[in-house]
């Protein structure tokens, strides 16, 4: 996907939701499971977050406003 011309400069945000779970998959884990580090070198951020509670999303979303500056 990363390969594509209009993707070249992309920037990857995912979140890790539902860490409040029991077993929940840890950002290291997560960035192993979707090699995400031989699918973009443009940057990329994993933010774990509770989106009952909005716990994590406004940090992923100040990473994001950074990084597109």
């Amino acid at each position: 996907m990363f390969q594509e011309i209009e993707l070249q400069n992309a920037k990857l945000l995912v979140y890790a939701n539902k860490q409040d779970l029991p077993g929940a998959m840890t950002t290291s884990d997560i960035a192993d499971k979707m090699q995400v580090e031989s699918v973009t070198s443009h940057g990329y951020y994993i933010q774990s977050c509770i989106a009952l509670t909005g716990k994590g999303l406004y940090e992923g979303l100040e990473w994001l406003s950074k990084e597109l500056v």
